[in-house]
């Protein structure tokens, strides 16, 4: 048992109502014994409790004060001259100077207002965990909307190039390659842009990378890497530009590409 667990578990709120089980009131006892500071804040509830029930008591009905009277053998006299009930004992709890209608009054008040703050207190820890996973799920769906968003965006982008009247599909067929490898360009001939689809190249070894080149007046130019990846989507890949070539090739290189290759074109195409 900690300090920090013997002030959150409502147990002090218990003791000082006079509501514990024994052996919740060992436990608290236990307390006074480690943290003497505990038992003054007891002090405190029982003292404010006291106060706001005396502040905000009703004189008890005459008849059922007399008939209370007349059952615990007390001198209504005596009552009435202003003299009251002193160490009445009740649950093992003595408490002194306090009216019995009155003490009875702040145990009922504070049980009352424990309960609805033990009540208001479970209904926000549930709605607060209803809400947070409420809140994960929307997140998760938010990135499932954008990732779709994006993947069909792309997809309008790469529509329009295919679809272009001015796009020249150009498809790479194998050289060196097995023969069920290939690529597709798209060369937009009024502009000179490049667009690869490698999709049906194979994956690249590790430590190597696809590379495009445009031979142009027998010389062959870099055209640009082939990034890794091969995810089986239709995905194009912007290369440089070019006004005219008549063939083109990817080889397989050294990954970061080279600048002259000594490589056979992996797959080739002549315009």
């Amino acid at each position: 048992m900690t300090k920090e667990y013997i002030i959150s578990s409502g147990l002090l709120e218990l003791h000082a109502l006079g509501q514990t089980t024994e052996d919740e009131a060992t436990e608290v006892l236990q307390a006074y014994i480690n943290w003497p500071d505990v038992k003054d804040d007891v002090h405190i509830m029982e003292k404010t409790m006291e106060a706001y029930a005396v502040s905000n008591g009703k004189s008890v009905n005459e008849d059922l004060k007399n008939k209370l009277f007349s059952v615990l053998h007390i001198d209504e006299k005596k009552s009435q001259n202003g003299k009251q009930f002193t160490n009445y004992k009740e649950d093992n709890y003595i408490h002194k100077n306090i009216p019995y209608n009155k003490f009875k009054l702040i145990r009922n008040i504070a049980a009352v207002l424990f309960f609805l703050f033990f009540v208001s207190t479970s209904f926000l820890i549930i709605y607060y965990a209803k809400y947070r996973n409420e809140l994960a799920e929307l997140k998760v769906k938010n990135q499932e909307l954008e990732m779709l968003t994006n993947e069909s965006n792309q997809t309008i982008s790469e529509m329009k190039i295919v679809q272009s009247k001015y796009s020249l599909p150009l498809k790479l067929k194998p050289n060196i390659a097995p023969k069920d490898a290939d690529a597709k360009i798209y060369w937009l001939t009024n502009t000179g842009e490049i667009y690869i689809d490698p999709t049906n190249l194979p994956d690249a070894p590790k430590g190597k990378q696809y590379q495009l080149w445009a031979i142009v007046d027998g010389k062959a130019i870099d055209a640009g890497l082939i990034v890794n990846g091969n995810d089986k989507k239709l995905h194009f890949q912007q290369m440089k530009t070019f006004g005219k070539a008549q063939a083109f090739a990817v080889t397989l290189e050294t990954e970061g590409g080279v600048e002259a290759s000594k490589e056979k074109p992996y797959v080739i195409v002549s315009v």
